[in-house]
């Protein structure tokens, strides 16, 4: 193959990857690759929130959670991408839609009962996620917790691997990995670990008390 020819994979990959990108596309891509039961895990650790709770659903695309959560609460959707905030906006008026960025959330401080980050982490690079941690912790109320939920990287599963090769995400972490880095803001205080097609985390993290010592770190 001739200097400057793609790779037909890589050609495919790239192909795959810009119709993902669609927002209504991807929706049906994350129900496909187990979303409802993914959810149904994060229904469960959040439980049923009251109307006067906050959840704030970090890189929240088309507010695909609010789906498959129970109670009245406060919504509010943040997201980087601005055709799938506005798919958002117009199809939850009453919900809040924020343009922005999960690293530099534009929320007041301990003012939120849970951030969710679901299928994201894969798509942030090391740094961008410790810092997306920091603002999660940030704006969490004392008593409020932090769900992440993201595919594994597991190199020895077949099907993984391909499911990766046509991922936008170029983050993939295992397991320890992620579990290693969230135990440096909080306290991790449920973990949970299922299969659809990937593997898959789920993880509950408490704000680590001042008084520990084991502040956020930047």
């Amino acid at each position: 193959m001739g200097e400057g020819t793609e790779k037909p994979l890589n050609m495919f990959s790239r192909f795959i990857s810009r119709i993902v990108a669609n927002p209504q596309v991807y929706n049906v891509v994350q129900y496909f690759f187990g979303a409802p039961i993914a959810y149904r895990h994060v229904r469960e650790a959040v439980g049923s929130l009251s109307a006067q709770q906050v959840l704030v659903d970090i890189g929240g695309g088309t507010g695909i959670s609010l789906h498959f959560l129970l109670g009245d609460f406060r919504y509010l959707c943040v997201e980087i991408d601005p055709v799938k905030i506005g798919l958002f906006a117009g199809n939850q008026p009453h919900q809040m839609a924020i343009l922005g960025d999960g690293t530099r959330l534009p929320i007041a401080d301990t003012c939120v009962d849970v951030a969710l980050c679901a299928f994201v982490a894969h798509h942030l690079t090391d740094s961008d996620f410790r810092q997306a941690l920091s603002e999660a912790m940030r704006v969490l109320k004392p008593e409020g917790c932090f769900i992440l939920v993201d595919p594994l990287w597991r190199p020895k599963h077949v099907v993984s691997r391909l499911l990766w090769a046509y991922d936008r995400g170029e983050h993939p972490r295992t397991g320890d990995r992620l579990l290693e880095m969230m135990a440096q803001y909080g306290d991790i205080c449920e973990i949970r670990r299922f299969s659809v097609l990937h593997g898959y985390l789920l993880a509950v993290v408490r704000r680590a008390p001042v008084a520990s010592g084991r502040l956020p770190v930047g």
